[in-house]
């Protein structure tokens, strides 16, 4: 089971999460991350992405695990319009953004670190 901290920041009236991840992860982990942020109400007009940083995290996802993260994306509008980088350092797990954005529509990419992460969320 993974941990997960949120940080939030504002830029010029533009708001961005980070959410990092520490430990085994899972594909429901995330999705339950998304719900908690969104019953929260910590995702805004003004947010405009979520960097999820696995720089930590032992992340190994199963395409039949994308089930319930898909159920979560389809089911909630806000989170197609965001942009949704994945801060990770191995070339393995650059495939999971482009997973995600083929199967999901996300808009997803793969950063080596947060700052290059936040400055494409910004753009």
């Amino acid at each position: 089971m993974a941990e997960v901290s949120y940080e939030y920041l504002t830029f010029g009236g533009k708001e961005v999460i980070i959410r990092k991840f520490v430990g085994k992860l899972t594909i429901k982990e995330v999705a339950d991350s998304f719900k908690y942020l969104i019953d929260e109400g910590k995702i805004t007009d003004k947010c405009k992405g979520i960097v999820n940083d696995l720089t930590f995290a032992h992340f190994n996802p199963k395409m039949r695990d994308f089930k319930s993260f898909l159920k979560i994306v389809y089911a909630t509008p806000i989170l197609r319009k965001l942009k949704l980088p994945a801060v990770v350092l191995s070339a393995e797990r650059n495939a999971f953004p482009f997973i995600v954005k083929l199967i999901s529509g996300l808009n997803a990419q793969p950063f080596r670190n947060t700052n290059d992460a936040i400055d494409w969320i910004l753009e």
